[in-house]
């Protein structure tokens, strides 16, 4: 997208889907806040198309949302087809609310919002499950929704009508993080373009080669990001693109005042499109077993393999002598003692 135009609304339809009641029906927004409205999809819609830290998918062939949704994009009872997608998640959600109760967990409500709108020469079309608030209507005492001002959005997938047809790629994002199963899985009934452990393997990968080029400027520096990618990696549950920049180099002072931070800022923030991996996705734990394995060639027939970094591997220099030590939690009888 060029530039964030404001946006003209065709067309939208909003949606409570009460997992409790185990019902959904229509309801209007409230009269003032079609201002509201407006603001929240351009900012929607901006962040899951700019944001590096989404998901991509196709919809299934028959996909009864993507079959919905072709007869509401060419206005052929929108409001009943609507209502359809609607129900369709209010029996998905059903099924995962039952899920999350086995875990002592609460599906977070919200209500969902079917949109077709244009920003500049770009058609969008798109669903939104967002956390509205309800209240009465001054005037008319009815109850309506409006729009909070924090934290509005939960779900999102975001999908470009061209000639009045899908195009076959949709963008997913989730403001809690990796995106919900049941949200592009038993809802949407899409396909992810990359499952989570080619997403890890590639993400890793990438990332560990990026900043591998600060090496040749500063090897300290090189060893300490390395371990900061390593730790979120292997401390995160989730990959969240925007999170991983933060916790890898948002506050790191490099040793080295040849190192530039935010030209290493800049070739992260870009990477996920360019090597083809998402920006949001569940982290594969074995995968990052396999990657953050490195091994070292000490001399003297000696190898040192770690999985984990190196913070707590040291060199030690004495006279001529050069020496690697480890901190262990417990003593071990099989080495020498030295005393430095």
């Amino acid at each position: 997208m060029s530039s964030l135009q404001t946006p003209i609304i065709e067309y939208y339809s909003i949606y409570d889907v009460d997992v409790k009641e185990e019902s959904c029906h229509k309801v209007e927004l409230a009269s003032h806040a079609d201002g509201d409205l407006l603001k929240l999809l351009k900012k929607v819609a901006a962040n899951t198309r700019t944001s590096s830290s989404k998901r991509q998918a196709t919809f299934g062939l028959s996909s009864p949302v993507k079959l919905a949704l072709e007869k509401v994009v060419n206005n052929e009872s929108r409001e009943l087809h609507s209502e359809n997608i609607a129900k369709i998640l209010l029996d998905a959600e059903v099924i995962y609310g039952k899920k999350m109760e086995r875990l002592k967990k609460e599906l977070k409500k919200g209500s969902l919002v079917i949109t077709i709108f244009s920003m500049g020469s770009i058609r969008l079309l798109m669903l939104s499950k967002i956390d509205f608030e309800k209240f009465l209507e001054k005037d008319t005492l009815k109850s309506t929704l409006g729009l909070p001002e924090e934290k509005a959005l939960l779900k999102s997938c975001l999908i470009e009508i061209e000639d009045n047809n899908m195009k076959d790629g949709i963008l997913l994002a989730d403001s809690n993080g990796a995106i919900a199963r049941y949200w592009w899985d038993e809802f949407l009934k899409s396909n992810l373009t990359y499952t989570d452990k080619e997403n890890t393997q590639k993400a890793f990968s990438t990332l560990e080669q990026a900043i591998s080029k600060v090496k040749n400027d500063s090897p300290e520096d090189h060893r300490d990001l390395r371990n900061n990618l390593i730790s979120y990696f292997k401390t995160s549950k989730s990959y969240d693109h925007e999170e991983m920049i933060e916790r890898v180099i948002g506050n790191f002072e490099p040793q080295s005042t040849q190192v530039d931070m935010s030209s290493i800022r800049k070739k992260l923030e870009s990477i996920p499109e360019k090597a083809k991996f998402d920006g949001n996705f569940e982290i594969d734990v074995k995968e990052v077993r396999a990657k953050a394995k490195k091994v070292y060639d000490l001399g003297n027939d000696i190898e040192l393999t770690t999985r984990s970094g190196t913070d707590n591997i040291y060199n030690i220099s004495k006279g001529e002598d050069n020496y690697v030590a480890v901190r262990v939690k417990t003593n071990n009888n099989e080495f020498k003692s030295i005393e430095l």
